[in-house]
C-alpha cells in the first residue's frame, strides 16, 4: 500500500467558542467515493490527545457516499489551538484529512 495521503483542508482554520458544539463533515470525493476505516484524533497545540475532552466516545460515521461526518466537537479552551485529523481509506488508500481548530470567547 502508497504512503499515507494527508492534506488540511482548503476551508482552513475554524473557530468554536466555548459554548458551542459543532458537528464537522469531510467531502472525500478527490480522494474516492464510499470511506471505509473512519478515525478521528484531536491534539492541542503541544500534541496532547484531547479527542475525550471534546468529543467524549464519539467516532466519526459515513451514511454512504463521499461524506464523512465527525461528532459534534465542543468544550473548546479560549485560546488553545487544536489540530483535528479525520482519517479514512479510500480505493485502497490511507488519508487524512485535516483541519487547525482555534477556541475561542
Amino acid at each position: 500500500m502508497a504512503d499515507r495521503i494527508t492534506r488540511q483542508v482548503v476551508e482552513g482554520i475554524q473557530y468554536i467558542g466555548t459554548g458551542e458544539s459543532i458537528a464537522y463533515s469531510i467531502d472525500t470525493t478527490k480522494w474516492g467515493d464510499t470511506p471505509t476505516a473512519l478515525t478521528l484524533a484531536i491534539t492541542d497545540s503541544a500534541g496532547v490527545d484531547r479527542k475525550t475532552d471534546l468529543v467524549g466516545g464519539g467516532v466519526p460515521s459515513s451514511g454512504g457516499g463521499n461524506i464523512v461526518n465527525c461528532p459534534e466537537i465542543s468544550s473548546a479552551v479560549i485560546g488553545e489551538r487544536y489540530r483535528v485529523e479525520v482519517g479514512f481509506t479510500v480505493a485502497g488508500q490511507d488519508c487524512i484529512a485535516w483541519f487547525p481548530l482555534y477556541g475561542e470567547k
